[in-house]
C-alpha cells in the first residue's frame, strides 16, 4: 500500500468517514465519545493513551470498524494478500476478522501507535482474556455507545452503574451471549474463554 500516511486524527476521521456508511461512521463517533466517558469514569492503568499524533479515545473509536463494511470476499482477499492468519472462528465467520484487518490497516496507513491499541482494535468484537485494560474499554464502548438502537438510556445507565470496568465488561458479555443464544449463534472460542475467565472471578488488567 502506497497511500499517504494519516498523520492526524482529523485525517483518520476523514478517511473513515469516506470508507464506511453514515450509520457506521456515527457509530464510530459514538464509540469515541463513550470511550472518553469510560476513561474518565474508570481510569486507565499503565496504558499509553496519547502519542505525538493521536489520542486513544479518538483513534480507537474511529479505527476499530474501519474494515467493518468490507464484504466477506474483501476480508478473505485482504487477509490472504497481507498474509494475516485467521483463527478457526474467523475462518468460520469471516466478519469476525474485521478487527484484524483494521489493525493491519492502522499499521500500514497510520503513524506508529502502541501495541496495546492494535490489540484493542483486533480483539474488540469477541473480547479476549488478553485484550488488556485498553481493549476492555473498547469492548465495552463498542456495545453501549449512544447510537446503538437496541439499548435505551436506562440500559446504558445500568451498565454505567457498576463500580469497576471489569464488572461492566462481564455484564456486557452476558448480554451479548444471551442475544447470540436466542439467535442460534455460536460464540467464538475467545468469547467462551472470556466468559469462564470472569466466572472464575479473574480480572482484565
Amino acid at each position: 500500500m502506497s497511500e499517504k500516511k494519516l498523520c492526524t486524527i482529523e485525517e483518520l476521521q476523514e478517511e473513515v468517514k469516506n470508507t464506511v456508511s453514515e450509520k457506521r461512521y456515527k457509530h464510530c463517533l459514538g464509540v469515541k465519545k463513550e470511550l472518553q466517558y469510560l476513561f474518565d469514569r474508570y481510569g486507565t492503568k499503565n496504558e499509553i493513551i496519547k502519542t505525538d499524533n493521536y489520542d486513544a479515545p479518538s483513534f480507537l473509536g474511529l479505527a476499530h470498524d474501519w474494515a467493518r463494511e468490507y464484504s466477506n470476499s474483501e476480508l478473505f482477499s485482504y487477509c490472504k494478500q497481507q498474509h494475516l492468519q485467521l483463527d478457526s472462528d474467523q475462518k468460520r465467520v469471516i466478519v469476525l476478522a474485521h478487527g484484524l484487518v483494521a489493525s493491519d490497516l492502522v499499521k500500514k496507513r497510520c503513524m506508529p501507535v502502541p501495541n496495546s491499541w492494535l490489540v484493542a482494535i483486533n480483539e474488540h468484537t469477541n473480547g479476549n482474556v488478553h485484550m488488556g485494560y485498553l481493549g476492555l474499554h473498547l469492548f465495552v464502548a463498542d456495545f453501549i455507545e449512544e447510537t446503538r438502537s437496541f439499548l435505551k438510556k436506562e440500559d446504558r445507565d445500568y451498565y454505567h452503574s457498576f463500580a469497576t470496568l471489569n464488572e461492566v465488561g462481564k455484564h456486557v458479555l452476558n448480554s451479548m451471549l444471551a442475544h447470540w443464544t436466542s439467535e442460534g449463534i455460536v460464540a467464538s472460542k475467545k468469547t467462551q474463554e472470556l466468559e469462564r475467565f470472569w466466572a472464575e472471578g479473574r480480572e482484565i488488567e
